[in-house]
């Protein structure tokens, strides 16, 4: 049981929020890390509620809104994984929608933001436990508290993980590339000057629901390039021209994983409809894995939300195994 000594307190104050966070997270935050934070906690005007037990904080969500009709929620801990104490901090989530029933409909999460450095969801049973980032880590109990109050999942994300294949894709018989470009910029500034605004239309227009789990992406974008450049390389970030039209066709990047460098993450790949079938993930992959192995990039993972079948095959196809899953969960109000 909860004792009275047990209370929450809320904090807007965004320094004060950083203090108390890495109880919310597996995954080490480091102090270079912090500038990323307020960016995503600037835009989405994020409040913590911490958990109190005389005085000494034994649990932290964060939560949040993009201005809509869902209020969502991050960094959910207990120190102690107590069943108990986790459903009173839920109860407290609940409480705030419920509060402001006249503009929230729903509650979901965990979505950890920046997701690019601390992903989203809660890791199910019998996925591997290893830092990786963006992919946090916690102990079943969160689930089943989630369900026994009533949540069901949104949300299915598969981590295909493995030794990345190299290739050409340009050696690739059953496929033609030869009407085809894949360009990376050769900085951040060219990127933003010449394919950000195509890039972000492609990723708006043409990613499927299950990939759409980040708030407003397209608002904190900027945040996904100044992380990219700084941790990682210029091929994490490309497009695919269509040379006939000089029509852009498809786009994509990767992130970088500051705790172990040999390793990438495959974040978030499109191509519209009608040049689909032609091999064009194919391209992207094998042009983006030579230059990763040039810079000694060794081991790779791939989100796919369960049930996308395309995606799911060609993670197969290259090796990958479903080694991750974390669940994001919802609520009616």
């Amino acid at each position: 049981m909860i004792k009275r000594e047990q209370v929450t307190k809320f904090f807007e104050n965004r320094e004060e929020i950083l203090k108390y966070l890495q109880i919310g997270t597996s995954l080490s935050i480091w102090p270079e890390f912090q500038k990323y934070i307020l960016h995503d906690f600037h835009y989405f005007s994020v409040k913590t509620i911490i958990l109190l037990n005389k005085e000494k904080v034994i649990g932290h969500t964060l939560i949040y809104d993009n201005g809509g009709n869902i209020l969502y929620f991050g960094f959910f801990r207990v120190i102690d994984n107590d069943s108990n104490k986790i459903m009173y901090l839920l109860d407290e989530i609940i409480k705030y929608a419920m509060k402001n029933k006249r503009k929230y409909k729903l509650i979901r999460g965990p979505i950890n933001i920046p997701t690019f450095l601390f992903g989203w969801g809660f890791l199910k049973e019998g996925s591997k436990t290893d830092e990786f980032i963006a992919k946090p880590v916690n102990l079943p109990i969160y689930q089943h508290v989630f369900v026994e109050r009533g949540f069901k999942t949104k949300y299915e994300e598969l981590s295909f993980e493995g030794r990345m294949p190299y290739f050409d894709p340009y050696i690739i018989k059953k496929y033609d590339f030869s009407n085809y470009e894949y360009i990376n910029p050769r900085s951040k500034e060219e990127f933003e000057l010449l394919f950000k605004k195509k890039f972000l239309e492609l990723q708006i227009e043409n990613l499927p629901n299950s990939a759409r789990i980040t708030p407003s992406a397209s608002g904190i974008f900027d945040n996904y390039i100044d992380y990219i450049f700084k941790y990682g390389y210029p091929f994490m970030l490309f497009i695919v021209r269509f040379k006939p039209t000089g029509e852009i066709i498809a786009s994509g990047l990767c992130l970088p994983n500051p705790y172990d460098k040999k390793t990438i993450i495959f974040y978030s790949w499109v191509v519209k409809r009608e040049h689909r079938g032609k091999g064009i993930t194919m391209l992207m992959y094998g042009a983006t894995s030579v230059q990763a192995r040039r810079a000694g990039i060794r081991y790779g993972s791939g989100v796919v939300g369960k049930g996308h079948k395309a995606s799911e095959g060609i993670a197969k196809i290259l090796g990958g195994a479903p080694d991750r899953s974390h669940l994001i969960f919802e609520y009616n109000i």
